[in-house]
């Protein structure tokens, strides 16, 4: 997420708002401030693993060399490699990056969420004089378990997933994520074509099967696999066997941070046609 924060001295007004990735500040050019992006919008660590990132840069041509402070909500569980930041008149708009690294402590305690996980503020006294009303600025680091790669598990039944063209021919496979979330995730399950399969789930009871099927997996059950049912459709041509794709994706909007990258799986459903092409 990009992020401007600044102080409207006139308004005595703290101006703080989440910009879309790669886009201008434009109205707000003339305001001492400063820009946080952070990679990929959020930050997310594991404990003893690769660093994630974010970068600062100032919004404002100023007076004077400024000195942002950079500092860790909790430097028992998050550090940042800068503790500082000096942007000068000639490099005010060139943005530096800041790498925060999770703590490994050892213990299996899930995810945590630090709020603040960074601020980044001014340093009053140092700073050209326009840039010292300009408030602190947090955001949130997500900490993952050391060994925590978030992804989704799928384990077709015998190893691969056939049905013919019938509402009496299905076969399954089963969904599950590989850690624990630090909220609820919800998946999605698309069939790439409803008119020679459909999916449903024996877990939701009562739903028809269907093209689209959506459920959500909580912290407290996000080891129990869920069963994914692939019923054949009859669509009485004679089209010959059929290879459809199925995609399981996570709902970014509805879901935690962590699982919110995760690419699309595919499960591939062969589809044995009940009428056979002419010869």
């Amino acid at each position: 997420m990009r992020f401007f924060a600044a102080f409207s001295g006139g308004a005595g007004l703290l101006l703080l708002a989440a910009l879309v990735p790669g886009a201008l500040v434009t109205q707000a050019d003339s305001i001492p401030g400063f820009v946080v992006v952070q990679s990929s919008g959020t930050t997310i660590v594991v404990e003893g693993g690769a660093p994630d990132s974010f970068t600062v840069v100032l919004n404002a041509l100023p007076s004077a060399d400024v000195i942002l402070l950079v500092t860790s909500g909790n430097a028992e569980q998050a550090t940042v490699d800068k503790s500082s930041l000096t942007f000068t008149e000639a490099d005010w708009n060139v943005a530096q990056t800041v790498n925060v690294s999770a703590v490994s402590d050892g213990l299996s305690d899930g995810c945590q969420m630090l709020l603040p996980g960074v601020v980044v503020s001014v340093l009053d006294g140092s700073s050209a004089p326009e840039y010292g009303a300009v408030f602190d600025f947090g955001f949130s680091v997500t900490i993952l378990d050391s060994g925590t790669t978030p992804s989704l598990g799928i384990i077709e039944s015998d190893g691969n997933t056939v049905v013919t063209e019938s509402r009496r021919s299905t076969d399954t496979f089963t969904v599950e994520l590989t850690s624990i979330p630090c909220n609820g995730v919800t998946v999605e399950v698309r069939s790439g074509d409803p008119d020679q399969v459909l999916v449903s789930s024996p877990s939701l009871p009562g739903l028809a099967p269907s093209s689209v099927l959506t459920f959500s997996i909580t912290p407290a059950t996000w080891n129990e696999p869920r069963t994914i049912s692939v019923t054949g459709v009859n669509d009485r041509s004679r089209d010959g066997d059929q290879v459809i794709p199925i995609t399981i994706s996570i709902v970014d909007a509805l879901s935690s941070v962590e699982y919110r990258t995760l690419a699309d799986r595919m499960v591939n459903v062969t589809a044995l046609a009940m009428h056979r092409p002419r010869p």
